[in-house]
């Protein structure tokens, strides 16, 4: 596994600037803030153009700003990703589950995304204050003061955390900053992974869990292509007794299959389950 970088200072302070509604309602981004929340100059950019085209009113642009440049010390780096359509899926081809098949068209609202997938030392803010169970598969060691990450191993991605525990994760990020996170849907990851946004360890890294449920049998998914949000996959509330529910899974391990090692490969594991090799990045709704 790799780390997932800190965000650095480079001692610029410039601003960018732009006057972009009625009246004269200025924003101003300092290089440096916008570099650690990964909201850059062509971010910007595009969010100015659009108002002045009337295609976002300009208070919802100064809101977006707003978002994502307060964030906490504990709280993961984000991308924006713009509203729009996208193709999610694959074309049938013999080498290509049937599970990501067919290749079709899918429209999202605006969303902001980790850019990289939680970090133990992100992980470790929200063991500190809630005093919540980390799993022995997370490699974690029982220390006098509680569970801590490994030594050296900080900023590298968290591991063999559930889907139960990347949701209570997400829910007290909420809590705790006011900022609607959640765990990011299948397609809103595949948007992000496929595209040049500066999304990174999207594949080859961990498994990443998303929202979007897979069903009750590993080998065949109640919920196929095409996606659709309101169909009952991304239902939140877990289903509990001897038998959990699959969750749909990303990016692929270093250890896995090549042919799991894609930006539209679909996997899944159930929801209480623990994997070395499988974490999460987060979402938030904008």
């Amino acid at each position: 596994m790799t780390d997932s970088p800190n965000p650095t200072n480079t001692g610029d302070n410039d601003s960018i600037s732009a006057t972009i509604g009625p009246g004269a309602t200025n924003v101003v981004v300092g290089k440096q803030i916008t570099q650690n929340i990964g909201l850059n100059a062509e971010d910007v950019a595009k969010i100015v153009e659009q108002v002045q085209q009337g295609r976002r009113p300009a208070q919802q642009a100064v809101s977006i700003t707003a978002l994502l440049a307060e964030r906490e010390r504990f709280e993961p780096e984000l991308v924006l990703i713009e509203a729009g359509a996208f193709l999610m899926g694959s074309q049938p081809a013999p080498d290509i589950p049937a599970a990501e098949t067919q290749q079709h068209q899918v429209t999202l609202a605006a969303y902001a995304i980790g850019k990289y997938p939680v970090t133990n030392e992100q992980y470790a803010e929200f063991v500190r204050q809630t005093g919540y169970s980390v799993a022995p598969a997370s490699s974690w060691a029982l220390a006098p003061i509680g569970q801590q990450p490994p030594a050296g191993k900080e900023q590298q991605p968290v591991v063999g955390v559930s889907w139960d525990d990347a949701v209570a994760y997400c829910g007290w990020l909420h809590e705790r900053t006011g900022r609607a996170y959640r765990l990011p849907s299948e397609a809103e990851w595949e948007k992000a992974a496929c595209r040049d946004y500066g999304c990174a360890d999207m594949i080859g890294n961990i498994k990443q869990w998303t929202s979007t449920g897979w069903g009750r049998k590993r080998t065949t998914p109640d919920f196929g292509y095409p996606y659709r949000a309101d169909d009952g996959r991304e239902r939140l509330t877990a289903e509990r007794g001897p038998y959990r529910e699959y969750r749909v899974c990303r990016g692929g391990a270093a250890a896995n299959k090549q042919t799991t090692i894609t930006c539209t490969s679909r996997t899944c594991a159930l929801a209480d389950s623990h994997d070395k090799q499988r974490g999460f990045r987060v979402a938030l709704v904008i």
